[in-house]
């Protein structure tokens, strides 16, 4: 119920797709399958938009960045990684299962929130920490981010051992203009 009443709300605003592009109903049913999947009771409960989705032999985790204190860098809290992330690696490697990490910040990006409009907070996960546990999974193939509109591509390399990609996409709006796609083979693991 909660799902549909979040679709209803925003399908009137996602004009371009919604209308010019396909109409309202390929829209509506278009946000209820993506969000059907991403937009769950603990989300609600948390405010945070974690949540995992999986395409064949890959699982995407996607982690929420976003700092609610104010500021426009990323914050991740300890807890969320002990609660979500570590658990969501945990289970794609005893799935068998490649794993991507999705979100909106880079992980030079991540702060404690003690940024302008911002306020400092507790329990906040450094980059090198960040960095440290994604290289701990060595079946972690990228950290794919955005935010800084710039299109960039670097090996990580963590205390861990384990080297992974972070993958930064510009928007759309950002020159060359160009959208990024991402071709996984992932016949084995």
């Amino acid at each position: 119920e909660t799902v549909d009443e979040y679709i209803e709300e925003i399908v009137p605003n996602f004009n371009l797709l919604s209308y010019y592009l396909m109409g309202y109903p390929i829209g509506r049913a278009l946000l209820h399958l993506l969000y059907s999947v991403v937009i769950d009771q603990e989300a609600l409960k948390t405010g945070k938009a974690n949540y995992v989705t999986t395409r064949g032999k890959i699982r995407f985790i996607i982690v929420d960045t976003s700092a609610r204190s104010g500021g426009a860098e990323g914050v991740i809290f300890q807890h969320d990684v002990d609660s979500f992330l570590k658990p969501a690696l945990d289970a794609a490697r005893a799935d068998g299962l490649w794993s991507v990490v999705v979100s909106h910040h880079v992980s030079g990006d991540l702060t404690d929130g003690a940024v302008p409009g911002g306020k400092k907070q507790i329990d906040t996960v450094s980059p090198e920490a960040w960095r440290h546990l994604l290289g701990s999974y060595d079946n972690l193939l990228l950290h794919l981010a955005a935010h800084t509109h710039v299109n960039k591509v670097r090996q990580m390399t963590s205390l861990a051992g384990q080297s992974y990609w972070e993958v930064q996409s510009a928007a759309l709006a950002d020159f060359p203009h160009q959208m990024r796609l991402i071709e996984i083979d992932a016949h084995e693991r």
